[in-house]
């Protein structure tokens, strides 16, 4: 709608259009999920548990892979579709990738590091209100 000049993507009614019907989606998951089981294949939580590195990594992978596409000749006779396939994925695997190898060991390691605070403090013998 928003391509075919219908909705304005930044406009308050462009909230409820997409939001709405995310929500519907997300509460009858749930309810499947809770009545059935159902469980989501390992691949959408890996996307899910990635979301925010995709979402800071995406332009990267995009622009990475469309300069090789570019530099390859590939984009002279590609499909839009394949391309468009190519960079989505590569944006994708961008944020995954990210995840994994700095989102990931960032968080054990500020865990690790606000777990030890207390403990450090009761090993001397003075209790964190005496600091």
């Amino acid at each position: 709608m928003e391509n075919l000049g219908y909705l304005d993507g930044y406009a308050p009614s462009a909230r409820f259009a997409y939001g709405i019907p995310a929500t519907v989606l997300l509460i009858g998951l749930v309810a499947r999920e809770r009545q059935t089981g159902f469980r989501l294949p390992r691949a959408a939580i890996t996307v899910g548990s990635a979301s925010y590195a995709i979402y800071l990594m995406h332009l990267l992978g995009i622009g990475i892979t469309w300069k090789v596409l570019e530099k390859c000749g590939l984009t002279a006779f590609l499909p839009r579709e394949a391309s468009f396939l190519a960079v989505s994925v590569a944006g994708i695997l961008a944020g995954v990738i990210g995840h994994r190898l700095i989102e990931r060991p960032l968080i054990a390691w500020s865990r690790r590091l606000f777990e030890r605070r207390p403990r450090m403090a009761a090993a001397s013998g003075r209790s964190t209100s005496q600091a």
